[in-house]
């Protein structure tokens, strides 16, 4: 396994260097997690779409994420999302469900996160936890 993640960055950032940082390791699957970071939604998904066009003619297999819940404008994105992964039969992982607060939809559940953005290490946990380890 390699973490190409970096903290921060927007789709399109990393959709800019998806091709030397995923397609050129040649690996098996690529897990695509990624916010919008001050892009616009359609911006966002058109850099999903960008990286899932690459990794699908190199052969990767794509796991998408669905964010878990910092600010409302992730539920549209999400949505997308998971459309996206259904209508492509891609792979899905939901951190949305794991780290949503029940009692305040939309939300982190308080012991997952540290600044209401990050999860902090439980949060971490729980969504480790929480993959479905057989979609690999």
């Amino acid at each position: 396994m390699v973490n190409k993640g970096v903290g921060g960055q927007s789709a399109g950032q990393i959709e800019a260097r998806f091709a030397t940082d995923v397609v050129a390791q040649h690996p098996r699957f690529v897990i695509i997690m990624a916010g919008s970071n001050l892009q616009s939604l359609s911006q966002t998904q058109e850099a999903f779409v960008q990286m899932c066009s690459q990794a699908k003619q190199a052969h990767i297999t794509i796991v998408l994420c669905l964010d878990p819940p910092y600010t409302r404008y992730l539920q549209p994105l999400n949505s997308w999302i998971a459309g996206y992964a259904a209508g492509h039969h891609y792979k899905r992982i939901d951190f949305y469900s794991v780290m949503n607060d029940p009692n305040n939809p939309g939300h982190y559940l308080p012991q997952y996160y540290y600044d209401g953005v990050h999860p902090n290490g439980a949060g971490y946990k729980e969504m480790g936890e929480s993959i479905n380890l057989g979609i690999f």
